[in-house]
This record gives structure tokens, sequence and C-alpha cells, in this order.
């Protein structure tokens, strides 16, 4: 019994680690502009005025909200990088310092935020043209 209770205070404590680090990775994401501008556009496919509008106009018109765990910037960095490069959950979450279910309800909530109509009018183009697909294809080529 001794023996099954110190194999269940080891594993807590292991979890405990785990989430602190997590929690200090977090913090650090916080903080983008130490990330060099050419890698953060990389990432994410926008630039960091943008990012930070972006998440201006999500705070001020959704209800998405950010936690102590979690900060907004974090959920809207977390499916921004999903969404720009297709990659699976567990893979973006790991680059955020995120469990593979948190990630999916990060995903899920910026979505929803991002299909609020003044988001996705504001936000959210596509070309209907050739011309407007080649315009906007040179002009993500020169902001990198």
């Amino acid at each position: 019994m001794l023996a099954l209770r110190m194999l269940w205070a080891a594993h807590n404590e292991e979890v405990w680690r785990r989430r602190q680090l997590r929690q200090r990775n977090r913090r650090r994401l916080e903080n983008i502009d130490e990330m060099p501008d050419v890698s953060f556009q990389e990432r994410f496919r926008l630039d960091k005025p943008t990012f930070r509008e972006l998440c201006g106009d999500i705070r001020a018109r959704t209800n998405l909200r950010g936690t102590n765990a979690i900060p907004i910037e974090v959920k809207i960095l977390c499916a921004l990088s999903f969404l720009a490069t297709g990659s699976y959950q567990r893979i973006v979450g790991v680059t955020q310092h995120l469990p593979q279910r948190t990630a999916s309800r990060c995903i899920r909530q910026v979505v929803e935020a991002l299909n609020h109509p003044s988001i996705t009018n504001k936000w959210i183009v596509f070309p209907l043209t050739r011309q407007e697909r080649v315009k906007r294809k040179q002009e993500s080529v020169t902001a990198i």
C-alpha cells in the first residue's frame, strides 16, 4: 500500500512539473517581440502589428477570452499556426506548449470567433478572379 502511495505521489509530482513547464513556456510566447519578424510571418502568416490588431478585434467583438493558464494571444497563435501550416493538432500544440486536447479546444474557439460577421468581413478575403489571386500572391511574397 505504501508503494502505491509513493507511485501516486511521484506521478502527481511529474504532472505538476509538466504543467509548470508548460505555463512558463506559454508566458514566454506572450512576448512575441523576441521572435524575428520573418519567422513570425512564416509561422503564422501575419506580421506582428496585424496579429495585435486581430487580437484586439477578437477581444472587442467576440466572447473569446483568455484564462490565467492560456492567454487569448496563445489561443490565437495556436489556431493561426494550425490554419497556416495545415499540420496536425498535436504538432501545433507542442509548438505552442499545449496538449493536443487543449490545442483542439483553442482552435475551435478561435475559429468560432473568426466566424463572427464583423471579424469575417474585415479579416477574411477570398480573391474571386485570377487577377486578384495573382495580386494577393505577389503581396504575400513581398511581405515576407
